[in-house]
């Protein structure tokens, strides 16, 4: 029931998937968390020079420079992502983003673009042998058991392998096969091949006129994993007012929201110009989750019925600076190490060292782990907080995990 990108990378090296076809948001999802890794490390300018090198010489050389950018290149972060037994991936449903596209095919992975649905089976997907092409986006040629036409920008199809017809009202109503099926999705075709914008429903008119996939904006989102959920809507089409929601994961601090909010708001101010949101809302309902599919329906109607919703002001967290966060996580350490150790907390200093000053012992601290850990929702490894231990480095290490 765990659709969580975390648990399909562990399930996928556990199981040594070879063929793994899933929508975009999973692509995505592993992606983002690979390239926000590198930023934090100073490493994104490197990462990206690397995943060009890597395209080039599979341009030439396909078979030996993915061996090279799997075995060698990449190695640790194939390692810590899928493993090395996924031989084909393909992403089918909605937009994926280019980034994606570009790291998964330039570590190594061949991860095609395909397009399709319940009512047509699979429609098309990008097969080219040449990596360039694969990178670009596109979801290929149409199958040729497929007539299709792109009309005011929405895909319509026919052929025999479209669905005959529906049940509705226990009654089967056939479909006029003489007839276009609309598809709602917004293409685009060049050269032959398409490629998909977004759902017509969910599409974001841009200052510039432009149609853009809110998956695009959501992709710039940096966020931690405080928040559930990052959805972008505009309720209006005749504006280009838009609209951010989000949820938080349950069992979250004010502190951790705090900061999730601090690094929303600086990531929102570097959206370029197209793509700025103009209100944040904080949906309280206790939405169903997980890789497969964002409810957008549903929390529009949460949106325009104004239910159990809280709109935010992000201008008061980006006041909020390292000093703020380092204090407060600090204070919340000493006041856990006072009641563990059954001592009044003005006696526990920043620099103390929970063994040597405080007279802590091991079962103590095993203690004090787990309710940080408990209480913060977040795994600490003993041997990270190395040999001196104190509210200051303990503070330290959560409020970096915080940030990833």
């Amino acid at each position: 029931d765990n659709m969580e990108a975390k648990t399909i990378q562990y399930l996928v090296k556990r199981c040594g998937v070879t063929h793994f076809f899933s929508v975009p948001l999973v692509w995505n999802l592993i992606a983002k968390k690979i390239y926000q890794e590198a930023e934090k490390s100073n490493q994104r300018q490197r990462l990206d020079k690397a995943l060009n090198i890597s395209l080039k010489i599979q341009t030439v050389f396909p078979k030996l420079g993915r061996f090279i950018a799997r075995r060698i290149l990449f190695k640790r972060i194939i390692e810590e992502s899928l493993g090395l037994s996924p031989n084909f991936l393909i992403s089918g449903g909605g937009y994926i983003d280019k980034n994606t596209l570009k790291l998964f095919n330039g570590i190594g992975y061949r991860l095609f673009n395909g397009y399709g649905s319940t009512e047509t089976g699979i429609v098309s997907v990008e097969l080219s042998t040449n990596v360039s092409e694969v990178i670009k986006g596109s979801t290929g040629k149409v199958f040729d058991q497929y007539d299709y036409i792109v009309e005011n920008d929405i895909l319509k199809l026919n052929g025999p392998a479209l669905f005959k017809g529906m049940i509705v009202d226990k009654k089967i109503v056939y479909r006029d096969e003489s007839l276009f099926y609309s598809t709602n999705d917004i293409y685009k075709e060049v050269d032959g091949k398409l490629y998909i914008i977004s759902r017509c429903d969910d599409v974001i008119i841009g200052d510039n006129g432009e149609n853009i996939t809110p998956q695009q904006i959501e992709y710039n989102l940096s966020t931690t994993d405080t928040i559930k959920y990052t959805c972008v809507l505009q309720l209006d089409k005749t504006t280009t007012h838009r609209i951010l929601a989000i949820g938080y994961k349950d069992n979250t601090t004010d502190l951790q929201k705090k900061i999730a909010l601090n690094v929303l708001a600086k990531s929102i101010n570097k959206l370029p110009l197209n793509e700025k949101i103009n209100d944040v809302y904080l949906l309280k309902s206790n939405l169903e989750i997980n890789a497969d599919k964002l409810p957008r329906n549903k929390i529009k109607n949460l949106l325009i019925e104004k239910e159990n919703i809280e709109k935010i002001n992000l201008k008061e967290y980006l006041k909020i600076d390292n000093t703020y966060i380092e204090e407060e996580l600090t204070k919340d350490i000493q006041s856990m190490i006072s009641q563990v150790l059954n001592i009044e907390k003005h006696k526990v200093k920043t620099e103390d060292d929970f063994m040597n000053d405080l007279n802590g012992s091991s079962l103590e601290f095993f203690e004090l782990i787990n309710q940080i850990s408990s209480k913060y929702n977040i795994d600490i490894l003993f041997d990270e907080l190395g040999s001196h231990i104190t509210s200051i480095s303990i503070s330290n290490l959560l409020k970096q995990k915080m940030e990833n």
